[in-house]
């Protein structure tokens, strides 16, 4: 796949699960408001499903989203 495909190709670039649905839910907030505010931040799009977000977008900007959600995740997971 050519790179300028890649980067507006509709999969998900990165995939990350979660071991506790219930904190996830926490992390995208009310209606996803929380994943809103990610989404528009840093021009990709999540789409939780169960225990997993998929995030799609520009590699660079999708690899940013992730670590955002894994830090999120962890003050969340240590109740912060």
């Amino acid at each position: 796949m050519s790179k300028a495909k890649a980067e507006t190709s509709k999969e998900p670039v990165i995939r990350i699960e979660f071991k506790d649905n219930s904190k996830l839910q926490e992390l995208c907030g009310r209606h996803d408001a929380n994943l809103q505010q990610i989404e528009d931040r840093l021009g990709v799009q999540l789409v939780p499903r169960g225990n997993r977000v998929a995030i799609l977008g520009h590699v660079d900007q999708a690899k940013q989203a992730k670590v955002v959600l894994e830090d999120l995740y962890k003050l969340i997971d240590k109740g912060m």
